[in-house]
């Protein structure tokens, strides 16, 4: 993918190239490709905003309605920064799968797998349908980036996990990576100030 000239058009664009990223990364495998992969979103609570300046005030619904050009970018960037490391996670974690010691550990990495394209997906979904020319440009360079080159937004330090822990003898649960380095990377930023 990465030095490919593909222009998203529509969202079957991006998942044919979402397919490709899985393909390209290695993590097609028959119990991640039959998976069927959906937008969902919950309902809406409220019609209102919660808190924060606008609190009480009805709820934006398209891009237009945000006040200001610096909240627009800030909420593409927060989308782009999610994204990103969840389809960081999934380039991580891709060789888990093949050393994985049980069944319930491939079933077990298999879901947090899917879980974390899934919300890779939904992200980039927020960005083609509500940021356009630059949703779809900052979508597709999503799948364009690696973990594993450290080309990734907000996904500092990122190191593969290739295997399990068999020789500590002990069966360890998934932790979610992302957010387990996200609070090294605090507590590395808290020390230097502190």
């Amino acid at each position: 993918m990465p030095g490919k000239v593909a222009k998203i058009g529509t969202f079957s664009d991006w998942v044919g190239l979402f397919d490709d990223w899985r393909k390209e990364i290695g993590v097609n495998h028959d119990e991640i490709a039959s998976f069927k992969f959906d937008t969902l979103f919950g309902a809406i609570e409220t019609e209102e905003i919660q808190f924060g300046s606008y609190k009480g005030r009805r709820k934006w619904e398209n891009l237009r309605q945000v006040p200001t050009q610096q909240m627009r970018d800030a909420l593409i960037n927060m989308i782009v920064y999610q994204g990103d490391t969840e389809f960081a996670s999934v380039e991580q974690q891709r060789y888990l799968f093949e050393s994985a010691p049980t069944d319930w550990d491939r079933r077990a990495i298999t879901r947090v797998m899917i879980e974390e394209m899934r919300h890779g997906w939904q992200m980039c979904a927020l960005l083609l349908d509500h940021f356009g020319y630059s949703g779809k440009v900052e979508a597709q360079k999503m799948l364009e980036r690696r973990a594993f080159e450290n080309k990734r937004e907000g996904a500092p330090r990122r190191t593969d996990i290739d295997r399990f822990i068999p020789e500590s003898g002990v069966k360890i649960a998934f932790l979610d990576l992302d957010r387990f380095q996200s609070v090294n990377l605090a507590q590395d930023v808290i020390s230097q100030i502190l």
